[in-house]
């Protein structure tokens, strides 16, 4: 491949994931080979690159030559670089996980970072063709959906661009010879001690050998499976449409009846949920779990009623939020309530219970609190006998998860009179005639 090809293949590649010459770049910089390439590509055009050099002082000397080498390297093509060093073992230490996964994290976390910080567009990695058949080799032995088959995009969600997926590393060096430019190489990468290195080495060559450009049709194969990917992607948004029932309050409400008329509800399901972080697992067993069942995943929860399947934050509610309601400033509360004074005979009419109770002077003049459910919390339910726990009352009314959490409860006194829009309690009652009380009412 000639240089001009070569560059062309990248600006291209920027070009179709949005990224013009105008658009400044962090660029992720080893000293390697295919980092440098890259360097040297976005200066041909024209880019404004801020280069990020990160020591992980795993390797010793060898890790300062690398930095040292990238410092030289921007000193001559006159290229801003950021440096930092990584404690990976401490990191380990708090966080658990692999060497190489941690290196992974600091690493991204750091280039986020950066591009806040200098106003880029997006981080520029140098991931190429031999990357990515690599990258389908570890998924496909590891077990895989079709996600995992397609390899890395030109362009994710994290601002992480990779222009040169569509070149080999042969290119990249014959590149780096017309330029006459030279590299550091990892020592690490001849060693087979890693499951990436084994396919570099042994097993990619020997496929190599045994069926010519094998490496050429699995990635025509990875651009099958990522056109067949956005084609079910697509379909899958149009269904979701005929599954979602109207909520007000949870993120997703799907209607389990249509969905277990769906081809493979279990795989749709696990499609829908997968970008909350739910697994296929999970999924499966929430096509035919009982109503009440709860599934969790990172930040979020899925329940199971009935009818329907509901998806929420699971810390959305802060049920340590609490509010003093003082009856002549209520505009200061998270929700918007109205007080009453009318004067007239009371009337059990006026109020419904649920968005509107009266509450006797005495109570009114009480210590009224606005806050979320407790573990604990009882209420004595007008037109009821006795007590109930406020979550056997909220079960009662079908209240889902999400409304449960949501839902606001006032206390008077140290005793809960009201679960604001579900029912009052008995301690609210205001003998008819009388004209000691007041209305306290959500607002439309």
């Amino acid at each position: 491949m000639t240089r001009d090809k070569f560059i062309q293949t990248v600006s291209e590649a920027l070009r179709l994931v949005g990224i013009t010459p105008d658009n400044k770049l962090v660029l992720g910089l080893s000293g390697g080979a295919d980092s440098v390439a890259l360097l040297l590509a976005l200066r041909q055009l024209n880019h404004t690159v801020v280069a990020a050099h990160c020591n992980f002082g795993l390797r010793g000397q060898e890790s300062d030559r690398d930095q040292n080498f990238a410092e030289r390297l921007c000193a001559q093509l006159d290229v801003p670089l950021e440096v930092t060093r990584f404690d990976v073992p401490a990191w380990q230490r708090t966080h658990g996980g692999s060497t190489e996964m941690a290196c992974r994290q600091l690493r991204y976390e750091w280039f986020e970072h950066l591009r806040l910080t200098h106003g880029c567009q997006a981080i520029a990695i140098a991931h190429h063709a031999d990357d990515q058949v690599e990258t389908f080799m570890l998924n496909l032995l590891r077990g895989t959906g079709l996600d995992g088959l397609t390899g890395m995009r030109p362009m994710n969600n994290r601002h992480i661009v990779r222009p040169m997926l569509g070149l080999w590393r042969a290119d990249i060096e014959q590149f780096l010879n017309e330029h006459g430019h030279t590299y550091v190489t990892d020592s690490t990468n001849a060693s087979n001690d890693f499951t990436r290195n084994r396919l570099r080495n042994a097993v990619i060559p020997r496929l190599e050998r045994d069926f010519p450009d094998a490496r050429g049709r699995i990635l025509d194969t990875m651009t099958h499976l990522s056109e067949a990917g956005n084609l079910i992607d697509y379909f899958i948004s149009q269904t979701l449409r005929e599954l979602t029932l109207p909520t007000s309050d949870a993120t997703l409400r799907i209607d389990k009846t249509r969905l277990n008329l769906m081809p493979q509800p279990d795989y749709l399901l696990y499609e829908i949920l997968k970008p909350y972080g739910f697994t296929r697992t999970q999924a499966t067993q929430a096509v035919s779990a009982s109503t009440g069942s709860r599934f969790d995943a990172d930040k979020w929860q899925l329940w199971v009623a009935p009818a329907w399947m509901e998806l929420f934050e699971a810390n959305a509610t802060d049920i340590n939020e609490i509010h003093r309601i003082d009856l002549e400033h209520l505009e200061s509360l998270p929700i918007r309530l109205e007080v009453i004074h009318s004067g007239e005979p009371f009337k059990p009419g006026m109020v419904d219970g649920r968005r509107s109770i009266a509450l006797p002077l005495s109570l009114a003049s009480a210590n009224l609190i606005l806050r979320h459910r407790r573990t604990a919390d009882r209420i004595a339910p007008f037109g009821m006998r006795g007590t109930k726990l406020v979550s056997d009352l909220m079960t009662h009314l079908r209240l889902s998860p999400t409304q449960k959490r949501a839902a606001w409860l006032v206390e008077a006194g140290g005793t809960v009179v009201w679960v604001v829009g579900y029912r009052a309690a008995r301690q609210t009652e205001v003998q008819p005639g009388s004209r000691d009380y007041i209305i306290l009412r959500v607002k439309d």
